[in-house]
């Protein structure tokens, strides 16, 4: 069984940090590692650590600090799952006990940045646990990795309270929804100025696609979405081969 608790000890961080290496994100080690002076300094100052155990293993984590945005906010600055347990919904798990400790703690919402090319993550904050994008890209936040691709990432949100229902789980596409196909299809002629409720198709599988191509398409494309809508959700509908992030106007 798997244990979820907050991470305080020095041995225990250490073992984290060793996760953290291996995990990398596309980065070099020593980018991807964060020091343990900075691990202690976040938990000295209001932050938590969150570790998920399995026979007394680590195997994933998650740290967050205090950020003031509107007001106390909980900002996750990082989550990360052992690549021999993925797909196990223990980032699920890890996120909601940040989101438990915020309800705690009084705050209003939790931040954190994503890489808007990956579905799975997508798929996982915006369609599972309801966050939302208010905000523009956030370009190349983490500088160039491993590939020679820049680290493009979306700032998600989500209101915490206690008294906030979530939207129940829906795999099936939404009727009231355009679709927007010109991500994947350049003759496409869609004018967003005509419709407030949007899906912009994504492609089911990256390979095979010139990814610095593809990266300026999507910048241009939801540079001009940004200003009008918000994004409220991801479906990845398997059985089709389809993905879709939708979009409302503001």
């Amino acid at each position: 069984m798997i244990e979820y608790k907050k991470i305080f000890c020095e041995n225990e961080l250490k073992e984290l940090i060793h996760l953290g290496a291996e995990i990398s994100w596309g980065f070099t080690e020593s980018e991807a590692t964060l020091p343990y002076h900075t691990l202690m300094t976040i938990l000295e100052s209001g932050g938590v650590i969150f570790g998920a155990f399995l026979e007394g293993k680590i195997i994933g984590y998650s740290i967050s600090t205090i950020a003031l945005k509107e007001k106390y906010s909980l900002y996750l600055y990082m989550l990360g799952v052992s690549k021999h347990h993925t797909s196990k919904g223990i980032g699920q798990q890890l996120f909601l006990k940040n989101e438990q400790f915020a309800i705690d703690k009084k705050m209003n919402s939790i931040y954190w940045s994503f890489n808007p090319l990956d579905p799975s993550a997508a798929n996982l904050y915006l369609h599972k646990l309801n966050a939302i994008i208010k905000k523009p890209i956030f370009y190349n936040m983490y500088g160039i990795d491993d590939n020679g691709l820049p680290t493009d990432r979306f700032l998600a949100v989500l209101e915490v309270s206690p008294n906030i229902k979530k939207r129940p789980i829906n795999n099936l596409f939404p009727e009231n929804f355009q679709i927007d196909s010109s991500l994947i299809n350049s003759l496409s002629q869609f004018n967003l100025n005509n419709h407030n409720n949007i899906a912009i198709e994504f492609p089911f599988s990256l390979n095979n696609i010139d990814m610095k191509e593809f990266i300026l398409k999507f910048r241009v494309l939801f540079d001009k979405y940004l200003k009008k809508f918000i994004i409220v959700d991801f479906l990845r509908l398997k059985n089709e081969k389809k993905c879709y992030y939708l979009l409302k106007k503001i």
